[in-house]
C-alpha cells in the first residue's frame, strides 16, 4: 500500500482516537463516541446495527444510526464495529461486604448498579458519597441498611428488631431519616408489626421489600404493599393446597429449636419440606400470580443462590478458582459447608424444591409477573460474576435472552424509580457495557465484556483486568493479615 499524506492523516486520527477512548472519561465537556456498535437499548426493541452513541459529562447526548466514518468522529472515540452495546447491569439483590474487593468485581463484570439488601447504613452512605464524588470507582448504590425483623432474628446485628406495631412504624421513620432507599422486612415479623411497617412505608412513600414473614402468606404480603419479594420466599408455600398445616409445622419446628439459625435456614432454604412440592396446586398458583400482576409485585428469585444451596455437597462451589477474589473469611465459610450434615432425604428435598422454583419462575413470567435479576452475593455467589450466572438460569427457567437482559437493566431501574438508568437513550446516564458477542443469540455472551462505561468513564479490557487483579490483591492481603 502506498504511503500517502491522506493515509498518514487517517492513521494518526485512528491512533489518537483509540488512545483517547481508553483514557478520556468524557467529562468536563469532553465527548466520547462509541462508533458502529449494534445497539441493544434495554427497551425490548430489536437490535439496531451501525449505531453511534455519544457521551458527554456522564450522560448520553446523541445517538445516530447508520455507518459513520470513524475518522470523522469528534473527540475521543471507540471503534465498536462487530460489537454489541447494552445498558449497564444491575444486581437487584446483593450484600456488599468490602469496598476493595466487591466494588471492583462489580465493575469488571459490567454491574454498574447494585441494590444492597442488608448492610450497615453508615458504611454504604460513605461509599456512595465517595463514588458519586469520583473518589472511588464503583457501581451506583441503592440500599436499605439494616433488615427489619422480629425477635429471634437469625441475622444478628444486621437486624433492627421490632416486637410491636408502634416499634414497626418507628423503624420505618428512623430508617428513612437515616437515608434508607427502601425498607427490607424479614422472617419473624408478627402480622401486626408487618402490617404496621407496610402502612407506614406507604404513608412515607418508601418501597417495602424482603422476605415474606413466616407468619404471613405471600398473597397477604403483596396485598399489604410489599412491592418486591426476595428468593421466592413464601411463594411455593402459598401455592400449596395444605398451606396452613405446612406453615404451622415449620413454625413449630423453628420454635422447638429455640429459633436456631441452622434450623431456620434449613427449613426455609436448605431443606424445606418436600410436601411443598407434593401439595403444589396449579389453581392456587394461577390465582396468586394474577394477584401479583394486578398489584405490581416484583420478584427477585435469586435462582443462583438457591441452586448453590441445593448442590452444596457436590464441592463445585468450593473448587471454583474464582474464590481467589474473595476475602479469606468468606472463602473459609464457603469451604466449610453451612449445611453440613444434611441427610440424603434433606438434600433430595432441597433439590426438588429448587427444580420447582425454576418451574415457578417460568410460570410467573408467563403470567406477567415482573422478574428482576439478583444474586444474594456473597452467600455462595461470587460478586459480579454471579449476575451472569443468574441470567443463564433465568433463560433456563423460560425467559428469552432479551427478557433476561431486561431483568437486569430496564426492569430494576423502573422498580428503583430511576428512569435515568436501565436503557440507552438520549439524556440517560452513561452506564453501558460493550460486548464482543451477541447476548440475544446466547445469554452467556454477556460475559464477553470488551469494555464498561460507568458514569461516562470508558474502561477497556486491560483496565477491567486490572480491577480483577486489584480484587485478588485485596483478598490476598486479608489472607496474609489472618496468618
Amino acid at each position: 500500500m502506498t504511503d500517502t499524506p491522506f493515509i498518514r492523516t487517517v492513521l494518526a486520527a485512528w491512533l489518537l482516537g483509540l488512545v483517547g477512548a481508553c483514557t478520556n472519561p468524557a467529562g468536563n465537556g469532553a465527548t466520547l463516541s462509541i462508533v458502529n456498535a449494534t445497539l441493544i437499548d434495554g427497551t425490548g426493541a430489536p437490535p439496531r446495527a451501525q449505531v453511534t452513541v455519544v457521551i458527554a459529562d456522564g450522560r448520553i447526548v446523541n445517538i445516530r444510526s447508520g455507518e459513520r466514518r470513524i475518522a470523522r468522529a469528534r473527540g475521543a472515540w471507540v471503534d465498536a464495529t462487530g460489537k454489541f452495546l447494552i445498558p449497564g447491569l444491575c444486581d437487584a439483590h446483593a450484600h456488599l461486604v468490602t469496598r476493595e474487593g466487591f466494588l471492583p468485581l462489580c465493575i469488571a463484570n459490567g454491574v454498574t448498579s447494585v441494590r444492597d439488601t442488608g448492610n450497615r447504613l453508615d458504611k454504604l452512605r460513605a461509599w456512595r458519597a465517595d463514588i458519586e464524588a469520583g473518589r472511588l470507582l464503583g457501581p451506583r448504590l441503592i440500599f436499605c441498611g439494616p433488615i427489619v425483623d422480629g425477635p429471634h432474628s437469625v441475622v444478628g446485628d444486621l437486624a433492627l428488631t421490632v416486637s410491636t406495631a408502634e416499634e414497626g412504624r418507628r423503624s420505618v421513620r428512623d430508617m428513612q431519616r437515616n437515608g434508607a432507599d427502601f425498607i427490607k422486612v424479614y422472617n419473624f415479623l408478627s402480622p401486626e408489626a408487618f402490617r404496621a411497617i407496610a402502612d407506614e412505608a406507604q404513608r412515607a412513600g418508601v418501597p417495602m421489600a424482603g422476605h415474606v414473614p413466616i407468619s404471613t402468606s405471600a398473597g397477604e404480603a403483596a396485598e399489604a404493599g410489599q412491592s418486591c419479594i426476595e428468593h421466592l420466599s413464601g411463594v411455593l408455600l402459598a401455592c400449596s393446597s395444605d398451606e396452613d398445616r405446612l406453615r404451622a409445622a415449620i413454625v413449630r419446628e423453628i420454635e422447638a429449636s429455640e429459633y436456631s439459625p441452622l434450623v431456620t435456614n434449613r427449613l426455609l432454604f436448605s431443606a424445606p419440606p418436600i410436601d411443598l412440592v407434593d401439595t403444589y396446586s396449579p389453581d392456587r398458583a394461577a390465582v396468586l400470580f394474577q394477584r401479583f400482576v394486578e398489584l405490581g409485585t416484583r420478584h427477585v428469585p435469586t435462582l443462583v443462590v438457591l441452586r448453590n444451596i441445593a448442590d452444596q455437597e457436590t464441592g463445585r462451589i468450593q473448587a471454583d478458582a474464582r474464590l481467589r477474589y474473595l476475602p479469606a473469611r468468606i472463602r473459609d465459610d464457603w469451604r466449610r459447608p453451612r449445611f453440613a450434615g444434611r441427610s440424603v432425604d434433606e438434600i433430595i428435598a432441597c433439590q426438588a424444591v429448587y427444580r420447582k422454583h425454576m418451574e415457578l419462575v417460568g410460570q410467573m413470567h408467563r403470567a406477567g409477573v415482573a422478574i428482576l435479576a439478583g444474586t444474594d452475593t456473597p452467600n455462595w455467589v461470587l460478586p459480579g460474576f454471579g449476575l451472569h450466572e443468574e441470567l443463564e438460569l433465568l433463560v433456563e427457567a423460560g425467559l428469552t435472552p432479551m427478557e433476561a437482559l431486561r431483568s437486569a437493566t430496564a426492569l430494576p431501574a423502573e422498580f428503583l424509580r430511576r428512569p435515568d438508568l436501565g436503557t440507552i437513550a438520549v439524556g440517560q446516564l452513561a452506564d453501558m457495557v460493550l460486548l464482543d458477542a451477541d447476548p440475544l443469540a446466547d445469554i452467556r455472551n454477556t460475559q464477553t465484556i470488551r469494555a464498561v462505561i460507568v458514569r461516562g468513564q470508558f474502561l477497556d479490557r486491560d483496565q477491567l483486568d486490572a480491577l480483577l487483579a486489584e480484587a485478588e490483591r485485596a483478598a490476598g492481603a486479608t489472607q496474609s493479615a489472618r496468618r
